[in-house]
């Protein structure tokens, strides 16, 4: 009886409190504030005092990028010749270059910080995706706090902040890329589907250049499109690769 009172008063506080976002719109905006300011925070915090700089792929990335910066090539030597090298992929040296040249040179707390903004990007994705496939507004809003939330507080991504590693923008373009992918299968116009498409089909070969596993995520939403396509065209095609990608994501 008391799980039964419990399970009753968290649902009915918890509508109360959505029925009130939507009614105040004011309110809304000022939680989505303090849900990004807290969550930014949480993460430039975790990148500052939990900074890991232990020797291993961390270095060789920001090896990596200081020749990119400073010599021109794309080589993990600490002195001439600077031989070129394919060891890694080149985004995420790029990435790491690009911050040295405006916060200056061996700055990783930079580079951490940066990524500590870009993680926060990523729980805003994933929340915007998680209503996207969401019916009635009230399941819409719930998705989107819920998901934000669970993103936010999840401690498998927001440890990679403090490191110098792919992880983190890899996430991001992932989740940009269901986010695009979901637009275009949802788009109802021929040229704005075709526009979501490219992008989808660009934010893919970027999460490649930076992991080269990330092309299983570009292969799941190939075989998605392909499955809908010839079996599901006409039998709730939405409803089917919500849960496609839900699985996948």
């Amino acid at each position: 009886m008391k799980r039964r009172r419990s399970r009753r008063l968290a649902s009915y506080a918890t509508g109360r409190f959505l029925r009130l976002l939507r009614l105040n719109r004011n309110l809304w905006w000022l939680l989505i504030a303090a849900a990004i300011l807290l969550t930014t925070s949480s993460r430039i915090l975790v990148a500052y005092y939990l900074a890991n700089d232990a020797p291993g792929d961390g270095v060789v990335y920001a090896r990596l990028g200081k020749n990119m910066l400073e010599q021109g090539v794309f080589s993990i030597e600490e002195e001439a010749p600077y031989s070129p090298t394919l060891i890694r992929m080149p985004a995420y040296p790029l990435f790491v270059a690009g911050v040295y040249s405006i916060f200056g040179h061996d700055n990783n707390t930079a580079v951490r910080v940066v990524q500590a903004v870009v993680d926060t990007g990523t729980c805003l994705i994933v929340a915007v995706i998680a209503g996207l496939w969401a019916e009635g507004n009230r399941r819409k809003l719930r998705a989107q706090l819920w998901t934000f939330a669970l993103a936010a507080l999840c401690p498998f991504i927001v440890i990679y902040t403090a490191t110098i590693l792919t992880e983190t923008l890899t996430t991001f373009f992932l989740a940009a890329m269901i986010l695009t992918a979901t637009l275009a299968l949802r788009s109802e116009r021929v040229t704005r589907a075709a526009t979501l498409w490219i992008t989808t089909g660009l934010l893919a070969g970027l999460s490649v250049l930076l992991r080269p596993d990330a092309g299983l995520f570009a292969l799941g939403i190939g075989l998605t499109i392909v499955v809908t396509g010839l079996f599901f065209a006409e039998r709730e095609p939405r409803t089917f690769v919500s849960r496609v990608l839900s699985v996948g994501w």
